[in-house]
C-alpha cells in the first residue's frame, strides 16, 4: 500500500504520535530537560551543564538518499500539502511546541 505522505500523517497512529503513544499522560514539566535537534549545538552543552558530565556532540545522521533534501525541499515549499499536514498533526504540533518553551525555560 503506497500511501502519499498526507495519507500517511492522518494515520491515527501517526496523527497522535507524540501525544497518543510516546509521552500519553506524561507530565512534561516532569522533565529537568527538553532539546531540540535544531538547536543540537548549545543544548549539548546545557544538558551537559545539567548532568554534570561531558557530553560530545554526535555526529552527523543525514539521510545518504540523494533525492531527499530534494523531497524535503518540494515539501515544505508546498502550501497546500503543507496546511494539510499541519491539520493532520495540529495535536503533536502544539504539544511540540509546548514542550520546546518548556525546554527553553528549563535550567541552563
Amino acid at each position: 500500500n503506497h500511501l502519499s505522505i498526507e495519507e500517511f500523517a492522518r494515520l491515527p497512529l501517526i496523527a497522535n504520535l507524540y501525544t497518543g503513544v510516546f509521552f500519553k499522560d506524561t507530565d512534561m514539566g516532569s522533565f529537568d530537560f527538553i532539546g531540540d535537534l535544531a538547536s543540537l549545538g548549545s543544548d549539548m552543552p546545557r544538558l551537559s551543564r545539567i548532568m554534570g558530565i561531558g557530553l560530545d556532540l554526535p555526529m552527523s545522521n543525514a539521510n545518504p538518499e540523494p533525492a531527499y533534501r530534494d523531497e524535503i525541499d518540494s515539501i515544505r515549499g508546498d502550501r497546500r500539502r503543507m496546511s494539510h499536514l499541519r491539520d493532520a498533526l495540529r495535536r503533536d504540533i502544539a504539544f511540540y511546541e509546548t514542550a520546546l518553551s518548556r525546554g527553553s525555560r528549563s535550567a541552563s
